[in-house]
């Protein structure tokens, strides 16, 4: 009963161990990783913070002229889903992205083929993974081989290893920077580039990112006068902008910014887990000793004797030490057994690709510590008090187990009780959180909803797709769209609240049509949706709630906004026509931001409300329909509601993993 209540508090500790260093090691397998920074920005307008994972795409470019301990410097450009050709097959990619020929100098990512300083000096040029190369060309070499991603022929420069798990980003296709002209754009208002930088291993990091201030001055100013007809002095005084440096090894677990490349951990989670390792391992041993000085009436006689025959009680002590490492060391073996049996489902539940390199020497002495630790706490107090025990009185009989034991065998008891009422606590807390995220009011209905992606491959036939469509009974209604309310890519930029140049705000600026808000079920609490009959909705916009408090309007239909259009940087003015309510369009781990919609043509998804029994043949309906339309091109669908749950994907699995060790706790106290 020792053994095995021990083995299985060891087990569920290494296992948790090792999902904690699994998590500490992001990011570390880069050599320099501890000199590369990633920039990013901390913006206040018009009351509001901002906080971006994302840069200008200027900076990196300022950064190397203007700053002597920059060595390097590097951005992405985030694209996620891209439609890859190769003849006649199509592929749809989720994680691409366009990349300075620099990537490679800064990331030590091992290359398989081609030369890592031309793999992206061309706006031509794409480097794919091996899994992508095995993939598209199984055993042939794919170098040199030419690609089309969306809309762009490219020629394969180099292939390289699978990016590790344990990274803050997972890129599979690799595009050149060059192929990207918003990349050569000059404007310091723009914020869409992850820029990373290398600094010499002396730079003081403070120092340097209080001269970033010269860098705003220098460069942002000129945009803000520019655009804004205002001074960087005078829009200072209203406003603030900044940016700032964060280590690479910081990102997945201390990051939560705008525009992250994927959703990062938090290291809550590393405390939480850590903790619940300690409690289990603490609860096991809690057992050992109880059961041991249970059985101390049964061992009083062999401790009389043996100090009688002429032991002190050191070496007593001595000998119930070792006797609690021997067991702790055939509980670890028991331990491992089952860690190796459980790791594979493990790793498949908590989404990790852990691995016990028995022959790593951390890993060793980490090892070797839990058994000499769990040994030596769970052996210390029997050993004292056995070791404690006068052999004239245990030999004469008149032993009687100590008032003092039986109190700290109970208060071990409530420790352990406590302990696992706080753990199932825990599950239940956690449990109904993730019910609220289910079935909470978001402000719109995301049920019944099904998106086709990639629609802009229909053309001029979009309109009529949508059309036809909406011509069979199942199809309720259709809005084709750039953007869904299910958590997706950032797309903020400045407006001026009535143009008073004074009050820029960053909002998320939407491209809609006019079924959009039917489509999603969203309520209009002021004014009215958009009317295609209308022909002044061309230039409308509606709002949410949060940008009406935001602009401080009692009646926002009386109100007017200028956006900043792109390249040209020249404000266009719209009319606000109504209010929507507020709905969640980031996770429920942030808050509503300002938002507005305006009509244009946004050809990237076509989203439909359907009503259907049968949903296998209403999607097989759809996928008919697009072959009739485009013949040769790849039926991408997703619904919305799915793709809701896959946003708090990690919080669900953190909660089925507390559940089960809560479980093990629980098993592992009743056999105390």
């Amino acid at each position: 009963m020792n053994i095995f209540g021990l083995s299985l508090g060891m087990a569920t500790a290494i296992i948790i161990f090792f999902w904690v260093q699994d998590e500490l090691s992001y990011d570390k397998h880069f050599k320099n990783h501890e000199n590369i920074y990633r920039v990013f920005g901390d913006y206040y307008m018009n009351g509001v913070d901002y906080h971006f994972a994302t840069a200008p795409p200027t900076m990196a470019a300022a950064m190397l002229n203007d700053y002597p301990e920059v060595l390097n410097a590097c951005r992405f450009r985030n694209v996620g889903s891209v439609l890859v050709t190769i003849g006649d097959k199509k592929y749809e990619e989720s994680n691409a992205i366009h990349a300075d020929s620099t990537m490679f100098d800064i990331f030590s990512i091992p290359v398989i083929s081609g030369n890592r300083l031309k793999f992206l000096n061309k706006a031509e040029n794409v480097v794919i993974n091996e899994t992508l190369a095995k993939k598209y060309f199984s055993n042939e070499n794919a170098m040199g081989k030419t690609i089309k991603v969306d809309d762009k022929s490219y020629i394969i420069s180099g292939i390289f290893e699978d990016i590790p798990a344990n990274t803050h980003f997972s890129f599979e296709i690799i595009m050149s920077m060059y192929a990207r002209e918003e990349s050569f754009q000059q404007s310091w208002l723009s914020n869409n580039f992850q820029t990373y930088i290398v600094l010499h291993p002396e730079t003081n990091i403070d120092d340097l990112v209080d001269r970033f201030q010269d860098m705003i001055l220098k460069y942002l100013g000129p945009d803000i006068e520019r655009v804004m007809g205002t001074t960087v002095e005078e829009f200072l005084d209203e406003s603030s902008a900044a940016f700032d440096l964060q280590k690479l090894t910081d990102i997945h677990l201390h990051s939560d910014l705008m525009a992250e490349l994927e959703a990062n951990s938090d290291i809550k989670y590393v405390y939480i887990f850590s903790f619940i390792a300690i409690f289990i391992l603490i609860i096991a041993c809690i057992n050992f000793m109880n059961m041991a000085t249970a059985r101390s009436e049964g061992r009083a006689k062999e401790v009389g004797i043996r100090k009688v025959s002429g032991a002190v009680r050191s070496q007593v002590l001595i000998q119930y030490i070792v006797e609690s490492l021997l067991f702790t060391l055939f509980s670890y073996i028991l331990a491992m057994i089952m860690v190796e049996l459980v790791l594979p489902e493990f790793n498949t539940l908590a989404g990790k690709e852990i691995t016990i390199q028995y022959n790593n020497p951390s890993t060793l002495f980490s090892l070797l510590g839990i058994i000499i630790i769990t040994g030596l706490v769970a052996g210390s107090y029997p050993a004292l008090y056995l070791s404690s025990f006068r052999p004239i009185v245990v030999l004469k009989g008149g032993f009687k187990t100590a008032k003092g034991s039986g109190r700290l065998r109970n208060s071990l008891v409530v420790v352990q009780l406590l302990t696992t009422i706080i753990l199932i606590s825990s599950t239940i807390i956690i449990y109904q959180q993730m019910n609220y995220i289910q079935n909470k009011n978001i402000g719109y209905n995301k049920e019944q909803l099904i998106s086709i992606h990639n629609t802009h491959l229909l053309g001029e036939s979009i309109q009529t797709f949508k059309k036809e469509m909406l011509s069979y009974p199942q199809f309720k209604s259709a809005t084709i769209s750039s953007f869904l309310p299910v958590p997706s890519s950032s797309n903020n930029s400045a407006v001026w609240p009535d143009g008073i140049k004074e009050r820029v705000v960053s909002i998320q600026q939407w491209e809609v049509d006019y079924d959009y808000i039917k489509t999603m079920e969203m309520k209009i609490i002021e004014g009215r949706d958009f009317n295609s009959e209308m022909s002044t909705d061309s230039l409308a916009v509606i709002i949410n709630q949060t940008a009406a408090k935001q602009f401080c309007w009692d009646d926002p239909l009386n109100h007017k906004l200028d956006r900043l259009t792109w390249p040209e940087a020249k404000p266009l003015t719209y009319n606000v026509i109504g209010v929507v309510e507020d709905f969640n369009f980031h996770s429920l781990r942030d808050n509503i931001g300002p938002l507005m919609m305006y009509i244009n043509k946004s050809p990237y998804t076509i989203t439909f409300r359907f009503e259907a029994e049968d949903t296998r043949n209403m999607v097989n309906l759809l996928e008919q329909k697009w072959m009739d339309f485009v013949p040769n091109e790849l039926f991408d669908y997703s619904f919305v509601d799915n793709r809701f749950s896959k946003v708090y994907f990690r919080e669900q699995r953190i909660s089925k993993i507390i559940t089960i060790f809560s479980i093990l706790a629980i098993i592992i106290a009743s056999l105390g």
